[in-house]
């Protein structure tokens, strides 16, 4: 999976992020910045590089560049922030041991820890206030450098987290199957590409993903959707909906509608806001 493009303009060490359930969050990705999540309500479930982790209200999870990582599944009343870090930021911000700590390849200590709840709050509360002057460069960055100082002191305060357990390879496989551009259309094909049965595929990625392999299947073609139909209306809503995968607008249509609890026309409207 090459490194994706997320969106850092020029001369800015990175940005902060408030993200949600609705938010387009890649179910499955891989850029060389660093990503710290703060989660301040629900939750969701990461996979990062065949691991899972359920991540809750409280948890800091911290993911180095081109680690492959993505969202998996997320309750309804997921709240978070989401950092991104550019590499020679952290080069000239980071001391040693935070390098050593949770940048290296091998990390000293554990990516997922749980903070305390004042520590949740002041982390928050950087971030709700450096969304009001993100078009003030050096200010911004200086932020930026405070929240990533702040959130590695929170971490080494914080306490331990158990991963919930490595994904099985088949399952693995079959997820970055899915997220590639010739994705298999049939669950045979796709099963025996990961190397497991078809039944044996589908009853071990619904314990292991906690949804069945059409209902993954349909968010990633949801997020394609959303990432076509936002890039400058180069596609209209069809056109995105056809392209990311779906069988007719009235599939997408329904799938869309299911997900976010609200059709497609609302979402333009939305968008247009």
């Amino acid at each position: 999976m090459k490194p994706e493009d997320i969106g850092i303009g020029k001369g800015y060490d990175g940005w902060c992020r408030a993200f949600h359930k609705g938010s387009r969050v890649p179910i499955r990705h891989r850029h060389v910045e660093l990503e710290v999540n703060l989660i301040t309500q629900g939750q969701g479930v990461y996979l990062l590089e065949g691991t899972l982790y359920t991540l809750t209200g409280g948890s800091l999870f911290w993911q180095r560049g081109s680690a492959d990582h993505g969202l998996i599944r997320v309750s309804k009343d997921l709240e978070m922030w989401v950092a991104v870090f550019r590499p020679d930021m952290l080069s000239r911000v980071c001391p040693a041991e935070m390098h050593q700590a949770v940048l290296s390849e091998r990390p000293t200590d554990r990516v997922h820890k749980k903070i305390s709840s004042e520590a949740t709050r002041e982390l928050s509360a950087v971030a709700e206030a450096m969304q009001l002057f993100e078009d003030d460069l050096p200010r911004y960055n200086a932020a930026l450098g405070y929240w990533l100082l702040s959130a590695f002191s929170a971490h080494r305060r914080g306490e331990d987290f158990t991963e919930d357990g490595e994904v099985h390879p088949a399952v693995d496989r079959a997820v970055r199957l899915l997220r590639s551009e010739n994705a298999p259309e049939s669950v045979e094909t796709l099963a025996r590409r990961a190397g497991l049965s078809p039944s044996q595929l589908t009853r071990v990625f619904a314990k292991q993903i906690g949804m069945s392999i059409v209902e993954y299947r349909q968010r990633v073609r949801l997020e394609r959707f959303r990432e076509m139909f936002g890039r400058g209306g180069r596609y209209n809503m069809t056109q995105a909906a056809l392209r990311a995968g779906f069988g007719s607008y009235p599939q997408f249509h329904r799938v869309f509608k299911r997900h976010f609890g609200f059709g497609p026309a609302e979402y333009r409207r939305r968008l247009g806001e």
